[in-house]
C-alpha cells in the first residue's frame, strides 16, 4: 500500500508511528516502520471534518473544524 495514499493531510510522526489529519475521515493512525508497506492501526471519526493533529505523551490533540478541540488518548 502507498503511504501517500494512506496520509494525505497534516501528520504527525512519533518514531514509527504517524497520526494523520483526514479532513474526511478523521484521525488515522498509521504504523510507518516499513515505508514500502505502512499499515493502518487505528482510527477515530466522528463526522466532523480534521485539519491538523498533534501528539504529545498518548494524547491527541486534533483541530475539527466542526467540533473544535478534540483530546483523545492514545492506547495503542
Amino acid at each position: 500500500m502507498n503511504l501517500h495514499k494512506i496520509i494525505k493531510e497534516p501528520a504527525y510522526v512519533n518514531g514509527t508511528i504517524a497520526y494523520a489529519a483526514d479532513y474526511l475521515k478523521g484521525l488515522i493512525v498509521v504504523d510507518v516502520s516499513d515505508l514500502s508497506n505502512p499499515t493502518k492501526i487505528a482510527q477515530y471519526f466522528d463526522g466532523g471534518h480534521v485539519y491538523d493533529v498533534e501528539v504529545i505523551n498518548k494524547i491527541a490533540y486534533v483541530a475539527d473544524r466542526d467540533d473544535g478541540l478534540e483530546i483523545i488518548e492514545i492506547l495503542i
